[in-house]
């Protein structure tokens, strides 16, 4: 459980644009080495990238390309 629930921020910089920042779940869970746990980890990334395209912003490639 050290990395669940996900650490994430949301935040807005000096210009006023709104950022969202994450611990990509694919990266942390995989360094367990359980590979069940990793599925889990990039099942996660999946639905954080669903989450960006809901909101309509960009969708980073590493969450697609885990």
């Amino acid at each position: 459980m050290l990395y669940a629930p996900l650490r994430t921020v949301i935040w807005q910089d000096e210009a006023g644009a709104a950022w969202f920042s994450v611990d990509q779940p694919s990266t942390h869970f995989a360094g367990l080495g359980i590979p069940e746990v990793t599925e889990v980890g990039v099942e996660l990334d999946r639905k954080v990238a669903a989450l960006l395209d809901f909101l309509g912003t960009a969708v980073p490639d590493e969450l697609l390309q885990s």
